[in-house]
């Protein structure tokens, strides 16, 4: 008797699919897009990671079927040419430390036993240290202001770098979105980092006469009361590149720190807003310097932004002008993910021993999905969805025209975006054309359902048909859509309304079905529609695409678990374990057929087992521990 039905799993699976297109799409977008604006999607640069992609040792792009997004390498240099620069401090680089699988973005970092790398220390000697294998990935599509971009990753319990940031082809320009060293370490040497997510940016003279700004007040070390460490914490992270001037930092849905030309605004450990300034300059040679205080750089506390927006005269993106561009974040970036050992950190001491290396868990990076959103003009303007959000459509008005067999209709403007639809063909109307068709109901139809299309932004709608009917009879007329249908009946010279609620637009139109009764007309005289939400669809991944049924003498055993899972047979050799949003949460090697999973929270998982014959199972188990 099998144990596993995978075709249940699988039908449970498509069944959250059908809805569903991108893991973020109920997750509400926190920044402003500005007055006037919302927010639009940019498809090319954003990725939800629901597909394989193995590890290779060639660079190559990757991405969903037929739609390369990435490629496994850091950034092309701005000619096109490969940028062969290894990382920094002891990090190399390399191709096979990158996969996507599970539903995420995988990647990890590792050591060969005795290889040493050597770079240039603080002080300008060379340091040897041990050498840390990691992966890095750049996106194919650069991204400019004003864009918001933000991920979902899980953040590595190492003293490596969790890192994803905006880098100008050129190197002189850089946006850190994330930058966090997440965990203690075995012996607590990287606790102060551990509880504290770098939210920063760079700006570069490149060689031959070097030159970083990089702000060091202590608010851009950001904390959070209840954090201990970010290591092995599911974050949400991003920023709103508004301006050149002007960046607004996010995590886990609320705003946590503001740069504004000249000042700054932080939210502190406790959630209370502290608005500062730099206090001053102490140098501006070849490395200029900010007035320091206890190794940070100094800030003055103001009692607002605007506050410290007039008392300052020190810009927080460039202050000593090595842009010569205004001071200004102006070009665009490519955007990159990596896992790296930093030189400054290995330097101290507190990279990852090699013990704490072969942990594979706390050295793997998972990014969930990453999203890509520029502010458009709410009426309309370049919305690659060509459609509105709210209005009305009316039909066999004096003003409609007839084109082709085929009925122009006009728009209602109260929302100031199009003022006539135009050619746009719609509604069929049978055999009736000509300019007589205007003295009849709109799609004369008996016992007939016709099918309208009408372009509208993507979201969740709210509809109103408007009927009315010029026979003396009584009119059952109806509309349907999303699965949903309104009744109404109506009568000489009266007006009746059909209503459809929560009616869900995925690809840019919206379906309307009408129908009339047998030996009736329906007259569809407006068609009004309010979109109630942007966001349309739950969170699941396709985690069961390449899943087989398991053999009869495969068991996982006890489910629901506690402590140990046991597998019945020797011949898999290794275990995934991630959430029903995708997310890898463990990773394990199979020791004497048990898996340990007393690190997990009570809940419902999918394990993902892989045998030594290549074959791939997944099944659904309750942890409760």
């Amino acid at each position: 008797m099998k144990k596993i039905n995978l075709l249940t799993l699988l039908a449970l699976f498509q069944i959250l699919l059908v809805s569903s297109q991108n893991d973020w799409d109920n997750i509400a977008i926190p920044a402003n897009a500005g007055n006037g604006k919302e927010w639009q999607l940019q498809e090319k640069p954003s990725d939800n990671f629901n597909y394989t992609f193995n590890p290779t040792n060639n660079v190559v792009d990757f991405g969903p079927a037929g739609n390369a997004k990435w490629y496994n390498k850091f950034h092309n240099q701005p000619n096109g040419e490969p940028n062969n620069w290894p990382g920094p401090g002891p990090t190399v680089w390399r191709q096979d430390h990158v996969a996507v699988s599970g539903g995420s973005l995988n990647m990890w970092a590792s050591r060969i036993p005795g290889a040493t790398k050597s770079f240039t220390g603080s002080t300008g000697a060379s340091i040897a240290r041990p050498e840390t294998r990691s992966g890095c990935i750049t996106n194919k599509t650069r991204v400019l202001y004003p864009v918001f971009v933000e991920a979902s990753i899980r953040v590595m319990n190492s003293s490596l770098a969790s890192d994803i940031w905006l880098l100008s082809p050129d190197d002189t320009q850089e946006i850190d979105i994330i930058e966090c060293y997440g965990g203690p370490g075995s012996d607590n040497r990287n606790s102060f980092f551990s509880s504290k997510i770098h939210l920063s940016h760079h700006v570069f003279i490149r060689p031959p006469n070097f030159k970083d700004y990089q702000p060091a007040d202590l608010n851009s070390w950001w904390t959070k009361n209840s954090v201990a460490q970010w290591g092995g914490r599911n974050v949400r992270i991003g920023v709103n590149w508004v301006s050149p001037t002007r960046l607004e930092y996010f995590v886990d849905g609320q705003m946590v720190r503001v740069l504004d030309n000249n000042a700054t605004q932080t939210r502190l450990g406790d959630g209370t807003w502290q608005y500062t300034y730099p206090a001053g300059v102490t140098s501006t040679g070849v490395n200029g310097q900010l007035i320091r205080e206890n190794g940070y750089q100094k800030m003055t506390v103001a009692s607002s932004l605007n506050d410290a927006k007039t008392k300052s005269n020190i810009s927080v993106i460039d202050p000593f002008n090595y842009l010569n561009n205004g001071r200004k974040f102006s070009k665009e970036m490519d955007i990159i993910i990596n896992v790296e050992d930093q030189n400054w950190q290995a330097e101290a001491n507190r990279s990852p021993t090699d013990a704490e290396m072969t942990n594979f868990e706390n050295n793997n990076l998972l990014v969930d999905w990453i999203r890509v959103y520029k502010p458009v003009n709410i009426s309309g303007g370049s919305n690659q969805n060509t459609g509105a959000t709210s209005g009305f459509y009316d039909f066999g008005a004096i003003s409609s025209a007839i084109f082709n067999g085929y009925t122009r209709v006009s728009y209602g403007i109260n929302d100031g975006f199009w003022t006539n639809v135009g050619n746009l063909n719609y509604a069929d109307r049978g055999a009736t054309t000509g300019t007589n068709a205007l003295n009849r109901d709109f799609a004369y139809d008996q016992n007939r359902t016709r099918t309208l299309q009408f372009p509208v932004a993507n979201g969740t709608y709210n509809i109103t048909a408007t009927f009315g009917d010029r026979l003396s009879a009584r009119v059952n007329n109806s509309i349907r859509s999303g699965g949903k249908t309104a009744t109404v009946t109506t009568k000489i010279a009266e007006y009746k309304n059909a209503n459809l609620n929560n009616i869900v637009v995925t690809n840019g139109l919206l379906n309307v079905e009408v129908f009339a009764s047998a030996n009736q007309s329906w007259a569809l005289n407006r068609l009004t529609f309010t979109r109630s939400q942007t966001n349309l669809r739950v969170s699941s991944k396709a985690m069961v695409e390449s899943a087989t049924e398991a053999s009869d003498n495969f068991e996982v055993y006890p489910n629901p678990a506690s402590g140990v899972l046991n597998i019945s047979s020797a011949n898999y050799v290794n275990a995934k374990i991630y959430n029903l949003n995708g997310l890898t949460i463990l990773r394990k090697d199979i020791a004497d057929k048990k898996i340990d999973i007393s690190s997990l929270k009570d809940g419902i998982y999918i394990l993902e087992i892989n045998a030594i014959s290549g074959e791939v199972i997944k099944q659904k188990i309750v942890i409760a521990n």
